[in-house]
């Protein structure tokens, strides 16, 4: 409710004829863990407040400003240097390696989820202002992994004796895959693959 109203205090005192370009950057949470597969018609279904909170703002956006004059961005999992989220996923992954802590995984750490390199939606953000891109865009890798792949994969990296403590959940594992052809298509961008995010990650630490 209150990310909700700071957007409704933001609108409430713009000038909105002074807006030339508005970019605002949601979140995939507005779509429900039961739609495995995103693609640029997939209609939203938040299942989380979470999630509703984004896709609420999404629709006040577009009730403030004509469409011409709005990009809307939907990243996944973001990960990088500077992260302050801790997010489980590479984020979370990284920093307890760095600690020589065991990396905690839910279930068998199977659930599968893309990865976003921040560099990515850095270069979409700077696209998207510059050109003037309208619409609302999934942003994406466009590859999918286990959880405990990517754990691998930076043991790779890093050539660390790892631990790993599986916590126990009752839910069976999810699964989001996404196609972000539009995307692509229209930023004119090829992702980072997760191997060479996690290693330009490491490298900067």
């Amino acid at each position: 409710i209150k990310n909700v109203i700071m957007i409704k205090n933001l609108f409430d005192n713009l000038n909105l004829k002074n807006i030339e370009h508005f970019l605002y950057i949601s979140s995939d949470a507005v779509f429900n863990l039961d739609q495995k597969k995103i693609n640029s018609k997939t209609i939203p279904s938040p299942n989380d407040l979470y999630g509703l909170m984004h896709l609420t703002r999404e629709n006040i956006c577009k009730f403030k400003l004509p469409a011409d004059k709005i990009t809307i961005l939907r990243p996944t999992i973001i990960y990088g240097k500077g992260d302050s989220h801790n997010s489980y996923g590479p984020n979370r992954f990284i920093k307890q390696i760095s600690k020589n802590e065991a990396v905690k995984l839910f279930g068998k750490g199977t659930d599968i989820r893309d990865h976003l390199y921040i560099d990515d939606i850095i270069k979409i953000i700077f696209r998207a202002i510059k050109s003037n891109k309208n619409g609302t865009f999934n942003i994406a890798s466009g590859n999918s992994y286990k959880f405990i792949e990517v754990v691998q994969k930076i043991k790779k990296l890093t050539k660390k004796k790892i631990n790993v403590e599986y916590i126990k959940v009752n839910n069976e594992p999810t699964k989001r895959y996404f196609n972000i052809s539009q995307t692509k298509k229209i930023f004119k961008i090829n992702f980072t693959n997760l191997s060479l995010g996690l290693k330009k990650y490491l490298n900067k630490l």
